[in-house]
């Protein structure tokens, strides 16, 4: 009986994982209450912190395995619908007005891509092959879901320590830039501002999206999905009728795709998974990225004040809250945020298209590669000639894309066309002895302070015809009787397009019919 009551003790402490808890386990729960500390007490990035450093708790406990709620989440990135999902949202809270108003600024986002090209090379010459080098460059990018797609397609046995790579940057960005910024860029340049931008039309902001996505579709179709969902989140925003659409996507649909999203990313920090030397050469690599990044951005930038005039250095497109506090500490009333936006959203632009050519480059997908002659030696060498080639043709991309947007201006005069044609009908109208025709409202008014004088406590009632330039008004008078002329005098009421009912006496009603008086 007794060996019963063990053997049952023990196939209990065996379900539960007690026998499977390591070290490691410890100090990543340790590090994940780290995460949601920082989140509760300094009020860090609570957004990522909280759910990623609860699910790295949940994730160090052995018996939370493949029939854990975290499994199903992390399934949702690694089929690469979180990603989609976030951008969507992330469309429907961005203003590309920055970009479209200043098209130059793309060259500078593709520029900034050197890092990608560089952080490539780094893990090649790491040992990495050329998928996985792919893989952890993309890191350099700072675009957590970008990060995610291509990963997740180029190498997915690395997709847990890339997410967590790139999302843990993410999170630390504004306290590193801020610094490389001060060591990068000098106190007078950081105080000289930003130009004053052209401000894009709503026409344009609904044209750009549009284009972005058929560009996109058209030459770079394995990252097409992920950019088309952003566009489509940013035509809801533009798209005023579609607001409440706008306002789902980048309300409730992105605040539950961060939960998920964050529990798949705190999921996939198990110890025996994540304590490897493998992670750490990810991190230092993904780290790399970013420096040569910012130092890429900061060449291509004193480049563009030679030839383009530019007033200031913005340091990096993936920088943008880092040199706006930056700029709200030291200088407050040249807080550029607004112009830095367009060098930040170009950098997502250049990442994605440096993205795609890897994807295309690399994909098992691309059957006809061997044939077009695309073999990439998967050797150090094969890296640094693809780096430099890809890199390339990023930056050539994104300056044609900034051609494109350069020409946006003109469809202000083709959507001007028919108002124009308006006015100048309207112009060419024969003008009556005392002025114009007057408007509809100008009509209720004056009927409305006829009726006023006629008697009290009438009501009247005014609209347009369907056809032609006639007007109808309608007169109802009512008495009151629970109310007495003298008491309350002559009132008026305009209600354009509703009937008034008021009393419960029966009345008379007048209606008149004819041309549009003239005021």
């Amino acid at each position: 009986m007794l060996d019963q009551v063990i053997a049952l003790l023990n196939a209990l402490l065996a379900q539960a994982g007690m026998a499977q808890f390591s070290f490691g386990n410890l100090v990543m729960i340790a590090a994940g209450a780290g995460m949601i500390a920082l989140a509760a007490i300094r009020r860090y990035e609570p957004l990522l912190l909280v759910g990623v450093g609860f699910a790295c708790i949940v994730a160090n406990v052995p018996a939370a395995g493949e029939s854990s709620l975290f499994h199903y989440a992390y399934l949702g990135m690694d089929k690469l619908i979180l990603p989609s999902l976030l951008a969507l949202g992330v469309g429907a809270m961005t203003d590309f007005g920055p970009v479209i108003g200043n098209p130059r600024l793309l060259i500078l986002g593709a520029g900034a891509q050197f890092g990608i090209a560089a952080a490539l090379v780094l893990a090649k010459a790491f040992g990495f092959s050329l998928k996985e080098a792919g893989a952890i460059g993309i890191i350099g990018g700072a675009d957590g879901p970008l990060a995610i797609f291509v990963s997740a397609q180029l190498a997915p046995h690395l997709l847990g320590a890339v997410s967590v790579t790139a999302f843990s940057f993410l999170a630390l960005m504004s306290t590193m830039q801020q610094r490389m910024m001060r060591t990068l860029t000098g106190e007078e340049r950081r105080a000289a501002g930003m130009a004053t931008l052209r401000q894009a039309t709503k026409l344009e902001k609904i044209a750009f999206p549009i284009f972005m996505a058929i560009a996109f579709n058209l030459f770079f179709p394995p990252i097409a999905p992920l950019i088309t969902m952003l566009m489509l989140g940013n035509l809801l925003r533009e798209v005023e009728s579609a607001g409440r659409l706008a306002k789902t996507a980048a309300g409730s649909i992105t605040n539950a795709v961060i939960i998920v999203l964050t529990v798949a990313i705190g999921s996939a920090m198990a110890a025996d998974k994540f304590l490897t030397v493998q992670t750490v050469e990810i991190v230092l690599l993904g780290l790399a990225g970013f420096v040569c990044c910012a130092a890429s951005t900061m060449g291509m930038a004193k480049l563009m004040n030679l030839l383009f005039g530019m007033p200031a250095d913005p340091l990096t497109p993936i920088a943008t809250r880092a040199y706006q506090l930056a700029a709200e500490e030291e200088h407050p009333e040249t807080a550029p945020i607004h112009s830095i936006l367009g060098p930040d959203l170009s950098g997502v632009f250049g990442a994605a298209i440096l993205g795609g050519i890897m994807l295309v480059a690399f994909s098992a997908q691309c059957a006809d590669c061997s044939a077009m002659g695309l073999n990439v030696p998967d050797t150090l060498s094969g890296a640094l000639v693809f780096g430099i080639s890809a890199f390339a043709l990023a930056f050539a991309s994104a300056a044609l894309i900034g051609l494109v947007l350069a020409a946006f201006p003109l469809l202000n005069r083709i959507g001007s066309a028919p108002a124009a044609k308006t006015l100048h009908r309207q112009a060419a109208a024969p003008a009556q002895e005392q002025g114009e025709i007057a408007e509809d409202y100008h009509v209720a008014a004056i009927s409305a302070a006829v009726a006023a004088m006629i008697g009290p406590h009438r009501i009247v009632h005014i609209e347009p015809l369907h056809h032609g330039l006639g007007w109808q008004a309608e007169g109802r008078s009512r008495h009151h009787g629970s109310h007495a002329a003298a008491h309350h005098g002559s009132h008026a009421v305009s209600h354009p397009g509703a009937h008034n009912h008021t009393g419960n006496n029966h009345g008379t009603e007048v209606q008149n019919y004819g041309r549009r008086p003239t005021v």
